[in-house]
């Protein structure tokens, strides 16, 4: 027999369990569904027949089984759109394994997953770092769609979401770039100031340097850190400008302000 032979056989194999998976996830016990989702998803094309099974087992009483079932429905082809309305509510579960899943399984769709990323930027918040390590990477797989919605949480109150907005928002590089140009001209504040340090974040050049350095005497706490940060990547041709910027940060009110003002000042001077 021929390699060409056994490659048909395997795949005939693997297509005959299709309808004995399909059977397992609408008649079995919660584990046995739950290992029938995942067996149709390791299939994946191959089991496109399994599309209506897995998309009724989106409303599963056990979670479990809804996520496997959702990973299953995008791997299989099926709607992507039912897929991810599931695991963007799963994002919300008590359960803190099931929403990092939740997020990884997301993250997975890449671009496709646009419009899961306001959900995706909410996550940021969470208490869990395992879930915020899996939005920030699922974000990074969403690519430039995914800079709006981390903006909207730039500009809210959430301290630990923006933050981690922060470091999403910079590690979106380069397909983020005329994001931040366009936001550079823009009468807000805060969005030209997003979009300033963002780019510096990506290109750092001398002509975002006076938007930097307006941002490192702004209201909000958060872009004064990411200002003073962010000047450290400029490097000692700043450091005429920027230092007495840099210097006066050291007396701010708050210590993440401070901290960055410090790292900076080492960086640009050689300062101790």
């Amino acid at each position: 027999m021929g390699l060409f032979d056994l490659f048909k056989r395997k795949n005939r194999k693997g297509n005959a369990r299709v309808p004995a998976l399909i059977l397992q996830l609408e008649s079995g016990g919660p584990a046995a569904r739950e290992e029938a989702a995942s067996g149709l998803g390791a299939l994946g094309r191959e089991a496109g027949t399994a599309g209506d099974a897995l998309t009724a087992a989106l409303a599963d009483e056990k979670k479990q089984v809804r996520l496997c079932a959702a990973d299953a429905l995008i791997k299989v082809g099926g709607d992507l759109q039912k897929a991810m309305d599931t695991l963007t509510a799963l994002l919300e579960d008590t359960d803190a394994e099931v929403r990092r899943n939740a997020a990884v399984q997301i993250g997975r769709s890449g671009e496709r997953a646009g419009p899961a990323a306001p959900a995706l930027a909410r996550v940021l918040g969470d208490r869990e770092e395992s879930v915020v390590q899996a939005a920030i990477n699922a974000l990074l797989q969403v690519g430039a769609a995914a800079v709006p919605a981390l903006i909207e949480v730039l500009r809210s109150d959430d301290d630990r979401a923006r933050h981690h907005a922060v470091i999403a928002v910079t590690r979106i590089a380069p397909m983020s770039i005329p994001t931040f140009v366009e936001l550079t001209g823009d009468s807000d504040n805060t969005l030209r100031y997003i979009g300033a340090l963002g780019l510096a974040d990506l290109t750092p050049a001398e002509e975002n340097l006076d938007l930097v350095l307006d941002a490192l005497r702004d209201d909000d706490w958060l872009f004064r850190a990411w200002a003073a940060s962010t000047l450290r990547l400029f490097g000692a041709e700043v450091a005429e400008a920027a230092s007495p910027c840099l210097e006066a940060a050291l007396e701010d009110e708050h210590p993440e302000v401070k901290k960055a003002a410090e790292e900076a000042l080492k960086k640009i001077k050689g300062t101790r």
